[in-house]
């Protein structure tokens, strides 16, 4: 069908059109009325046609009124109206009220409930009976077979309105789970994919509260990661499966939908709404994390939302997958094996992130290049696999000797970097000097085996100071190390030989 209406659409359209007018005016020939009054028929019908038809831009109401800014909601309205004014018109012009011309109601009142749900075609619908009961009244024709005609008007309003809303909200919701499930699936940050969630769901079903908690695997904890409508005390969440609502449907895996009535052994920041829903979210069986939502109400929770969140959370759960997948694969990209340091690629990428900044905001920059002095020796005398073990212990005492915003990474070999964001070139200064002096103080790959003392030598550039681009700070860091090389457990900098401030700022 899509293949005929991508090559054909036009010509359906005129087929369908065609098919309608046809009906019309057959319709208006067997109608018992005399040639006149047919001919008016067959263009009220025609006309009626029009209005609802899916003509261009909706139909010839519906571009009238978006011509003058209505809306939507106006648009269904008037044409809804209009379909009820247009049938009385027929009826009038044939001037009959028989019962079996009365059913022509049925089409106004079905077109209502499909655009405008049961609400407004009951409505309409209460104001046509209030009309035909006068007009029966006043005849004496109220009998038995005209209130079968008007409860079946009734039901029929009801039946197909409810019907058409609820078809109307599946649609919605499966418009929303695409659309949904295409942006999340784009996401690489599981932050991004909890807000962007949690978002859709308050855009959808308007709870009261609504917490979105991630599953711990490594403690077997569920874990606070967002929320809406939850008070301050309540931010650090953090539980174990079984407790709570949230925690019953983590552990048993299945959704969990409550009223007032049947709340049992719940959470502090359970008690804080009447209703609650809480979905698990399953990435096949394994457990990603649970989505609690609340009202103040007790009318809880239908089945259209569960269903909603239900699919939502599958979405959810595969995207968070995926994004720690993602995650995973690029940390270890990015992470040298031995030392568990960044490596020389995420260095690069990282001082190129930081140069930019640097010159941007007009912020001072750093960076130092370490070699360990002599380091063949050591693999030669104690062998590779100890020597892996001395870079390693290395690598975590370079980290830890300086700041969380520092970037330390293994250069390559038996060389480390340091970036130094916000730092200027005399406060670098003293935290390379420090580092000099914490690696000649210390021992490693002790343990039952004699330890093995080191020494490095240290290189250091900085920005705004001598170097006015990435290239060049590389470079001039690279260009003090290979001096400070020469005479070993030594510290050069890119501003001289003999730069040595007495005092650091950091320390004073």
């Amino acid at each position: 069908m899509s293949w005929l209406q991508k090559h054909y659409g036009q010509g359906l359209k005129t087929a369908y059109l065609a098919i309608l007018i046809l009906g019309a005016l057959i319709l208006s020939l067997y109608l018992p009325a005399s040639w006149q009054q047919k001919l008016c028929l067959a263009g009220l019908l025609i006309l009626l046609i029009a209005i609802h038809a899916d003509l261009r831009d909706g139909g010839l109401l519906s571009r009238l009124i978006f011509r003058y800014g209505g809306s939507y909601q106006l648009r269904n309205y008037l044409t809804s109206l209009a379909s009820f004014v247009f049938t009385t018109a027929l009826l009038l012009i044939i001037g009959s009220w028989h019962l079996s011309l009365i059913m022509l109601y049925l089409i106004p009142i079905v077109l209502t409930s499909i655009r405008s749900g049961y609400k407004v075609s009951l409505a309409f619908t209460s104001f046509l009976l209030v009309g035909l009961i006068t007009i029966y009244g006043r005849g004496g024709y109220l009998n038995k077979d005209a209130y079968m005609f008007f409860a079946l008007f009734i039901a029929l309003t009801i039946a197909s309105g409810t019907i058409a809303d609820r078809l109307r909200r599946a649609a919605v919701d499966l418009s929303a789970l695409y659309e949904s499930g295409k942006a999340i699936s784009s996401k690489l940050d599981e932050g991004e994919i909890v807000s962007m969630v949690a978002n859709i769901i308050f855009f959808d079903i308007r709870p009261q509260l609504l917490t979105i908690f991630l599953y711990d695997a490594s403690k077997g904890k569920l874990k606070l990661s967002f929320w809406r409508g939850l008070p301050g005390q309540f931010h650090n969440l953090e539980f174990d499966l079984g407790q709570g609502i949230t925690g019953r449907s983590a552990l048993r895996r299945k959704v969990i939908n409550l009223s007032e009535r049947r709340f049992q052994s719940r959470l502090g920041f359970e008690t804080l709404v009447n209703s609650a829903v809480a979905v698990p979210m399953l990435a096949g069986d394994q457990l990603v994390g649970v989505i609690f939502a609340g009202r103040r109400s007790r009318s809880g929770f239908d089945f259209e939302n569960i269903r909603f969140l239900e699919a939502l959370s599958s979405q959810a759960a595969i995207a968070i997958q995926n994004a720690r997948s993602y995650g995973q694969v690029k940390r270890e990209a990015s992470t040298d094996a031995l030392t568990g340091l960044f490596n020389r690629a995420a260095f690069i990428e990282r001082l190129d992130l930081e140069w930019r900044r640097a010159t941007r905001y007009e912020s001072p920059l750093s960076l130092i290049i370490i070699d360990v002095d002599l380091f063949k020796s050591v693999n030669d005398s104690y062998g590779h696999l100890r020597g892996d073990a001395v870079l390693a212990e290395l690598g975590g005492l370079l980290r830890k000797a300086v700041r969380e915003t520092d970037f330390v990474a293994r250069y390559g070999g038996e060389e480390f970097s340091i970036i130094l964001p916000h730092t200027h070139h005399k406060d670098a200064y003293f935290v390379a000097d420090k580092l000099r002096r914490v690696v000649a103080e210390s021992e490693f790959g002790g343990g039952e085996e004699e330890p093995i003392k080191l020494t490095i030598s240290l290189g250091l550039a900085s920005y705004p100071g001598s170097s006015s681009s990435k290239s060049e700070l590389l470079y001039q860091a690279d260009q003090a190390l290979y001096q400070a090389k020469a005479k070993r457990n030594s510290l050069f900098s890119s501003m001289g030989a003999d730069y040595s401030p007495t005092e650091s700022p950091l320390e004073s």
